[in-house]
């Protein structure tokens, strides 16, 4: 009976190293380039603001608000020049609650990119890949290993800032209990996420921003060749085009609304605040 209860101790404690493995690879090899106070910074054009949970009232969750608290403090020491706020919009506009905070706070809003379709830290990664091919990531620091090696599959040369480190929060959590019961808790989550991503699952759950980017981009294209041939879709232009633009508008936006789950209608008008 003790033997079979150390049989089962050892196999428990096998399985947790093989679940943690991946994570604890990413903590080693990101180390140096993840920041736990300012001095050491190196300025860039972008801060990165990782989306997280907004309540209805628009109100910031904590880690919401710790993250572009943390990138508002960036943003008045000229560590970073602008601002790409990202954001899951499915529900509650969490994307543009960050970026209100922001700019309530004094960050000018021509320095403010907002992508509205930040659903998963990977979509953040690609679609800032677009922009630039370094910047800095402003999450705490249980999420960063992940979120900076996800940056670094899109070609994104990352920094990151631990912003749990930087006292920016009045209080965190309810006792130690609960703050260390939930620091073990978000660890095995972003450790079973780390492997799904190495092992290719992790778009394939998460796949709503890449829908939208598969289905929009022949309509956008064509869209594009009707303005350059003139046929485009201005107020008061009685133009061949004309119809066929407002179609492709009307119909195209529907079919990929629905093959997106209705996230089109926010990504048309997508990424940029200014």
């Amino acid at each position: 009976m003790k033997h079979n209860k150390i049989q089962l101790a050892a196999s428990a404690i096998l399985v947790i190293l093989l679940v943690l493995t991946p994570q604890l690879v990413l903590i080693v090899r990101f180390d140096d380039s993840i920041h736990r106070h300012l001095e050491d910074l190196p300025p860039r054009e972008y801060g990165i603001v990782l989306g997280a949970y907004v309540n209805e009232d628009q109100r910031l969750s904590d880690a919401a608000l710790e993250r572009i608290a943390a990138g508002v403090l960036l943003y008045r020491e000229g560590k970073v020049q602008k601002l790409f706020i990202s954001g899951d919009n499915r529900s509650h506009e969490e994307a543009e609650a960050i970026a209100a905070y922001a700019i309530g706070q004094g960050v000018a809003e021509e320095d403010i990119i907002v992508d509205r379709l930040g659903i998963d830290t990977h979509d953040t990664c690609r679609h800032m890949a677009r922009r630039a091919t370094e910047g800095i990531l402003l999450t705490q620091g249980y999420h960063l290993p992940q979120a900076m090696y996800m940056c670094e599959r899109e070609g994104l040369d990352a920094e990151g800032v631990a912003v749990n480190h930087l006292g920016l929060l009045a209080e965190r959590g309810s006792g130690p209990l609960v703050i260390w019961t939930t620091r073990v808790l978000r660890f095995g989550r972003e450790a079973l996420l780390t492997w799904s991503f190495v092992l290719g699952l992790y778009d394939k759950v998460s796949d709503e921003a890449e829908g939208v980017d598969r289905c929009e981009q022949p309509y956008a294209l064509f869209r594009l060749w009707l303005s350059f041939a003139g046929f485009d879709n201005k107020p008061g232009r009685v133009v061949p085009g004309r119809a066929i633009g407002h179609w492709l508008d009307e119909n195209g936006r529907n079919r990929c609304s629905r093959s997106a789950k209705g996230l089109l209608p926010v990504r048309v008008a997508a990424m940029r605040y200014q």
